[in-house]
């Protein structure tokens, strides 16, 4: 099948992904709804990636395959992928995930109801353990609802950020006149969150967004692609990147009330504790323990330390109490706790992490 104008387009970043790149195209391949193109960017792989994805075009002329000059990250291939866009709502796929069957009909059944700048839905988590054996998922989703206010949309982004499903490329259509008026890009200079910085770009530019309750995305929660386990000194630093870039958002839209103050300063707890649950995986409690020194002398912490939690549940209380008034002992201990019931209980521990 040859499609002129396409109605999605799909943009695909591979980088090695060997074992799993069949079932990612195929997954695209079999959608109910046929009138997409899938735009395939070969980060210049060293593996069979690139021979697997060519087989595939051979079968199907809606696949568009393209190589970057070198590998620069995933930024950099998506951005060559924008280049080849024609589709009127573009979404990404990891090559490493798959999409349910119908989930671009039911896209464009809800387009078609009301043409909205950007599209959300929901995924399911889906969880492997070292040797690749699948052992439990959970779902991820919000409600239907269509926001045509743009102060109300920006609320709802710190509600999807803390399930986490905001800063994701892969549960989200974007309407190409919107990305096209404004010349969105990626950040090539991001290893980590180009993703939420592009997301954060275009919810600023948003005027519309539906939100759907089908979780049609099945995330795969590797261990070797998990961000907080595998090792990544600045774990830290990138992610307060995106707290003081949500914070400076809300102050420009003069929406950073006590409510969602309470909200960032909760998710940047989250990340806190996820920094050096890493560390302790890796490195010392000694060498923990002078991170979160470091940490405590930060212009962020310094902030941190004067919101006051209301009307939050016990968990919330107990982990901001502990390191707002920056109990070491406690904290590592938490933190060697958390590591404990995450490698044991991985599914378990997804489902009360939030």
């Amino acid at each position: 099948m040859s499609l002129i104008y396409p109605f999605f387009s799909v943009i695909m970043p591979v980088y090695n992904t060997e074992k799993y790149i069949g079932k990612a195209i195929e997954s695209i391949l079999n959608q109910k709804f046929e009138n997409f193109e899938l735009i395939i960017i070969d980060d210049c792989s060293d593996d069979l990636s690139k021979k697997i994805c060519e087989k595939y075009k051979k079968i199907d002329s809606r696949i568009i395959l393209k190589q970057t000059d070198k590998n620069l990250g995933v930024a950099n291939a998506r951005n060559e992928g924008l280049k080849w866009v024609k589709g009127k709502y573009l979404t990404f796929v990891d090559a490493d995930d798959v999409i349910d069957c119908n989930i671009f009909k039911t896209v464009h059944q809800s387009i078609q109801q009301c043409q909205t700048d950007i599209i959300k839905y929901g995924c399911i988590e889906e969880y492997y353990d070292r040797k690749e054996r699948y052992i439990g998922s959970k779902k991820v989703g919000i409600p239907d609802h269509v926001f045509m206010n743009q102060a109300e949309i920006r609320k709802y982004i710190i509600e999807m950020e803390k399930l986490p499903l905001f800063g994701y490329l892969w549960n989200t259509f974007y309407n190409m006149t919107l990305l096209r008026k404004y010349k969105f890009l990626f950040d090539i200079n991001f290893k980590v969150n180009e993703d939420f910085m592009f997301n954060l770009d275009a919810f600023d530019k948003a005027t519309s967004l539906t939100c759907l309750s089908v979780c049609g995305y099945h995330y795969a929660k590797r261990v070797e692609n998990s961000l907080s386990t595998k090792r990544n000194v600045k774990y830290y630093d990138l992610h307060v990147i995106k707290i003081n870039s949500l914070l400076k958002k809300y102050e420009e839209w003069e929406l950073l009330t006590s409510e969602i103050s309470q909200d960032i300063y909760w998710l940047y707890t989250r990340y806190i504790y996820s920094a050096i649950s890493q560390r302790l995986l890796y490195e010392s409690s000694k060498e923990a323990n002078c991170k979160l020194k470091e940490i405590f002398q930060s212009e962020l912490f310094s902030k941190f330390r004067k919101i006051k939690f209301v009307n939050r549940s016990i968990k919330v209380k107990i982990l901001t109490y502990v390191l707002q008034h920056e109990y070491i002992f406690l904290i590592l201990w938490e933190c060697k706790t958390i590591n404990y019931v995450k490698k044991k209980f991985r599914v378990l521990f997804s489902k009360v992490k939030k």
